[in-house]
């Protein structure tokens, strides 16, 4: 398996600057605020994008089910609920088509493509042995919407893409280490990606 690969081929590993694009809520009255993003690659021109924090908490798909990505619930979440609520009209326009239908050592299962989805395995490998920013700690919107959080760290478990079908579902543990989860699990968190065009006047975070 060829895990590590670049999502889109020219791009370089990144993983450090943040800068913030769409609302959603923090906190659990609901109000929408700023979503702070880690460009886990970058090109001349697109960025690959990863939420900062845990944005909410689904399950992956139906109970006792044997369930792909293609399948799944929180696709389909994340392709209208989320997608449009996250971003405007003018912000949407900018997200870029990924092809999440390519799994392990670049096999493509389906020909199918997402604005918002979740990363895969392959995706964010580069980054689980850093610690960051494969910890990855849930929003008090998470978390009011059952997202588990460990008591010392403050972390969660988050979902990852897989297009194989199996009783289990890819995540990543509350310690950044690759895991498996039952996919009707509510207390497993969102951690959202995107791709996006680069323009001028990024709001920047910094390093």
């Amino acid at each position: 398996m060829n895990y590590g690969i670049s999502p889109f081929p020219e791009a370089a590993p990144s993983g450090g600057s943040r800068f913030l694009f769409g609302c959603w809520p923090k906190e659990p009255d609901g109000s929408p605020e700023p979503v702070e993003w880690r460009i886990l690659y970058r090109t001349e021109d697109e960025l690959f994008l990863l939420a900062e924090y845990a944005l909410d908490a689904r399950p992956f798909g139906p109970e006792d089910t044997d369930v792909s990505w293609e399948d799944s619930t929180l696709r389909s979440w994340l392709g209208d609920g989320f997608l449009n609520a996250a971003f405007t009209p003018e912000e949407r326009l900018r997200i870029i088509p990924h092809k999440t239908g390519i799994d392990y050592g670049n096999q493509i299962f389906s020909d199918i493509e997402d604005l918002a989805f979740i990363p895969s395995r392959e995706e964010i490998e580069p980054f689980l042995a850093e610690g960051t920013p494969s910890w990855c700690r849930p929003t008090e919107y998470a978390c009011a919407h059952g997202a588990f959080r460990t008591e010392i760290l403050g972390t969660t478990f988050w979902w990852l893409r897989s297009m194989e079908r199996r009783g289990f579902a890819p995540c990543v543990s509350q310690i950044g280490l690759y895991a498996l989860h039952r996919p009707e699990a509510a207390d497993v968190a969102v951690r959202p990606a995107i791709r996006i065009r680069i323009q001028g006047g990024q709001e920047a975070l910094g390093e």
